[in-house]
């Protein structure tokens, strides 16, 4: 069984609150080792760059606060697809070894 991220996932919200609308979405039929190879490198950039500021190497700007934060988001909302992607191939099994 391949497990590829699902296309349910959309972040990065922009304009109106009540528009509702989203920015970015994850592109479905990513294989899971690459995408969780991509996840992990968002959230990198992210730590290293907060590490820095903790440890008084750099000022946060709100650019690098940006940054992190959209990382994070980007990161998040691949695993989520990912996460959902294999929760549907768990019952999609379940219900192909109950039909035989």
């Amino acid at each position: 069984m391949s497990i590829k991220t699902s296309d349910l996932f959309k972040f990065r919200s922009c304009g109106r609150v009540d528009k509702k609308q989203d920015l970015f979405r994850v592109q479905p039929g990513v294989d899971l080792a690459d995408a969780l190879n991509s996840a992990s490198d968002l959230l990198d950039a992210a730590y290293d760059t907060l590490f820095d500021v903790v440890m008084n190497k750099d000022q946060a700007g709100g650019g690098q606060t940006w940054l992190v934060l959209h990382a994070i988001e980007s990161a998040q909302a691949v695993i989520d697809a990912l996460h959902d992607a294999a929760e549907d191939a768990e019952i999609a099994a379940r219900k192909a070894g109950g039909a035989q």
